[in-house]
Protein backbone atom coordinates (compact mmCIF):
# COMPACT_ATOMS: atom_id res chain seq x y z
CA UNK A 1 0.00 0.00 0.00
CA UNK A 2 1.53 3.59 -0.83
CA UNK A 3 1.67 5.77 1.45
CA UNK A 4 0.56 9.21 0.84
CA UNK A 5 0.86 12.87 1.81
CA UNK A 6 -2.12 14.89 2.65
CA UNK A 7 -0.66 18.10 4.03
CA UNK A 8 -1.93 20.20 1.42
CA UNK A 9 -5.36 19.07 2.21
CA UNK A 10 -4.53 18.87 6.70
CA UNK A 11 -3.19 22.29 6.09
CA UNK A 12 -5.79 23.93 3.85
CA UNK A 13 -9.33 22.04 4.75
CA UNK A 14 -8.58 20.32 8.19
CA UNK A 15 -6.79 23.72 10.10
CA UNK A 16 -9.14 25.94 11.40
CA UNK A 17 -6.40 28.29 11.63
CA UNK A 18 -6.43 28.41 7.75
CA UNK A 19 -7.94 31.46 5.89
CA UNK A 20 -11.35 31.06 4.87
CA UNK A 21 -12.09 27.90 7.32
CA UNK A 22 -15.59 27.84 8.62
CA UNK A 23 -17.18 25.31 10.10
CA UNK A 24 -21.42 25.38 10.71
CA UNK A 25 -23.58 23.11 13.16
CA UNK A 26 -26.32 24.70 11.86
CA UNK A 27 -27.67 21.09 11.51
CA UNK A 28 -27.67 17.60 12.26
CA UNK A 29 -24.33 15.89 11.96
CA UNK A 30 -24.62 13.09 9.32
CA UNK A 31 -22.74 9.33 10.52
CA UNK A 32 -20.28 10.05 7.99
CA UNK A 33 -19.06 13.03 9.54
CA UNK A 34 -19.65 11.72 12.53
CA UNK A 35 -17.17 9.19 12.06
CA UNK A 36 -14.76 11.62 10.48
CA UNK A 37 -14.47 13.51 14.32
CA UNK A 38 -14.12 9.59 15.90
CA UNK A 39 -10.68 8.75 16.66
CA UNK A 40 -10.64 6.02 14.07
CA UNK A 41 -11.52 8.82 10.60
CA UNK A 42 -13.92 7.70 7.75
CA UNK A 43 -11.90 5.14 5.59
CA UNK A 44 -12.18 6.07 1.72
CA UNK A 45 -14.03 3.11 0.72
CA UNK A 46 -17.07 4.67 3.14
CA UNK A 47 -16.64 7.40 1.80
CA UNK A 48 -19.24 9.12 -0.98
CA UNK A 49 -18.06 9.06 -4.74
CA UNK A 50 -18.62 12.84 -3.92
CA UNK A 51 -16.01 12.53 -1.01
CA UNK A 52 -13.49 10.42 -2.79
CA UNK A 53 -13.22 12.47 -5.19
CA UNK A 54 -12.63 15.51 -3.35
CA UNK A 55 -10.56 13.48 -1.32
CA UNK A 56 -8.10 12.69 -3.86
CA UNK A 57 -8.14 16.29 -5.49
CA UNK A 58 -6.99 17.63 -1.99
CA UNK A 59 -5.26 15.24 -0.47
CA UNK A 60 -3.14 13.53 -3.11
CA UNK A 61 -0.06 16.08 -3.74
CA UNK A 62 1.57 16.90 -7.15
CA UNK A 63 4.73 16.34 -5.71
CA UNK A 64 3.32 12.38 -5.50
CA UNK A 65 3.76 9.59 -8.31
CA UNK A 66 0.41 9.79 -10.14
CA UNK A 67 -2.06 6.89 -8.61
CA UNK A 68 -1.56 4.08 -10.57
CA UNK A 69 -5.31 2.24 -9.00
CA UNK A 70 -7.74 3.29 -6.37
CA UNK A 71 -6.26 0.37 -4.71
CA UNK A 72 -3.53 2.61 -3.13
CA UNK A 73 -6.38 4.79 -1.55
CA UNK A 74 -7.58 0.96 0.28
CA UNK A 75 -5.78 2.23 3.63
CA UNK A 76 -6.62 6.23 3.42
CA UNK A 77 -8.50 8.18 5.92
CA UNK A 78 -10.15 11.41 6.54
CA UNK A 79 -10.28 12.61 10.22
CA UNK A 80 -11.25 15.63 11.35
CA UNK A 81 -9.57 17.39 14.33
CA UNK A 82 -10.34 19.86 16.70
CA UNK A 83 -9.48 21.78 19.61
CA UNK A 84 -11.13 22.67 23.00
CA UNK A 85 -10.67 25.82 24.31
CA UNK A 86 -8.86 25.85 27.58
CA UNK A 87 -8.60 22.03 26.87
CA UNK A 88 -5.46 19.73 27.46
CA UNK A 89 -3.91 17.97 24.62
CA UNK A 90 -1.05 15.65 24.02
CA UNK A 91 1.39 17.07 21.01
CA UNK A 92 1.83 20.84 19.88
CA UNK A 93 -1.31 22.08 18.18
CA UNK A 94 1.14 24.45 15.69
CA UNK A 95 3.24 21.54 14.53
CA UNK A 96 2.60 20.63 10.82
CA UNK A 97 4.17 17.70 10.78
CA UNK A 98 3.31 14.14 9.53
CA UNK A 99 3.50 12.90 13.35
CA UNK A 100 0.87 15.34 14.24
CA UNK A 101 -1.45 12.74 12.75
CA UNK A 102 -0.33 9.80 11.78
CA UNK A 103 2.62 7.42 13.60
CA UNK A 104 4.61 5.33 11.12
CA UNK A 105 5.10 1.45 12.58
CA UNK A 106 7.59 1.01 10.02
CA UNK A 107 9.99 2.88 7.98
CA UNK A 108 8.67 6.09 6.19
CA UNK A 109 7.88 6.60 2.88
CA UNK A 110 5.86 3.34 2.32
CA UNK A 111 5.54 2.07 5.71
CA UNK A 112 2.57 1.16 7.52
CA UNK A 113 0.91 3.75 9.39
CA UNK A 114 -1.92 4.39 11.75
CA UNK A 115 -3.60 7.41 13.33
CA UNK A 116 -2.44 9.16 16.10
CA UNK A 117 -4.89 8.85 18.72
CA UNK A 118 -6.36 12.47 19.71
CA UNK A 119 -5.81 13.11 23.51
CA UNK A 120 -7.73 15.83 25.05
CA UNK A 121 -8.70 16.37 28.42
CA UNK A 122 -9.70 19.30 30.99
CA UNK A 123 -6.42 18.88 33.02
CA UNK A 124 -2.41 18.64 32.25
CA UNK A 125 -2.67 15.55 34.55
CA UNK A 126 -5.49 13.70 32.96
CA UNK A 127 -4.19 14.31 29.92
CA UNK A 128 -0.94 13.06 30.52
CA UNK A 129 -2.76 9.66 32.21
CA UNK A 130 -4.41 9.07 28.92
CA UNK A 131 -1.45 9.67 26.79
CA UNK A 132 0.69 6.71 29.61
CA UNK A 133 -2.57 4.73 28.59
CA UNK A 134 -1.68 4.11 24.78
CA UNK A 135 -0.21 1.24 23.19
CA UNK A 136 3.62 1.55 24.50
CA UNK A 137 4.38 0.08 20.64
CA UNK A 138 3.06 3.19 19.27
CA UNK A 139 4.59 5.40 21.36
CA UNK A 140 8.14 3.69 20.62
CA UNK A 141 7.23 3.81 17.16
CA UNK A 142 6.60 7.78 17.70
CA UNK A 143 9.62 8.43 19.46
CA UNK A 144 11.50 6.55 16.59
CA UNK A 145 10.13 8.31 13.98
CA UNK A 146 11.00 11.67 16.03
CA UNK A 147 14.48 11.10 16.06
CA UNK A 148 14.68 9.69 12.41
CA UNK A 149 13.39 12.97 11.72
CA UNK A 150 16.18 14.85 13.33
CA UNK A 151 18.86 12.38 15.02
CA UNK A 152 20.35 15.83 16.48
CA UNK A 153 17.57 16.48 18.81
CA UNK A 154 17.40 15.37 22.69
CA UNK A 155 15.47 11.91 22.65
CA UNK A 156 11.87 12.59 23.88
CA UNK A 157 8.97 10.14 25.07
CA UNK A 158 6.04 11.04 23.30
CA UNK A 159 4.38 10.23 27.11
CA UNK A 160 6.61 13.25 28.54
CA UNK A 161 4.57 16.01 29.96
CA UNK A 162 6.48 18.39 28.43
CA UNK A 163 4.16 16.97 25.04
CA UNK A 164 1.14 17.74 26.70
CA UNK A 165 -0.29 21.68 25.98
CA UNK A 166 -3.20 23.66 25.82
CA UNK A 167 -4.52 24.38 22.48
CA UNK A 168 -2.72 27.19 20.67
CA UNK A 169 -0.18 27.72 23.04
CA UNK A 170 2.88 27.18 21.00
Amino acid sequence: MRALSLHPFVTSIGDARAPGFRLSVERDVTPAEQEMMSATGLAFTKMSLPQQQQFIALGVSSEDAPLQSLEELAGATLRVDYTVPGWFQWGDPDQMNLTRWVVPLEPVPKGQRVLRPPVRERTREAALAAVRRIDGQLLEALAREWQRQDPRAVATSPADAAQISPPGSA
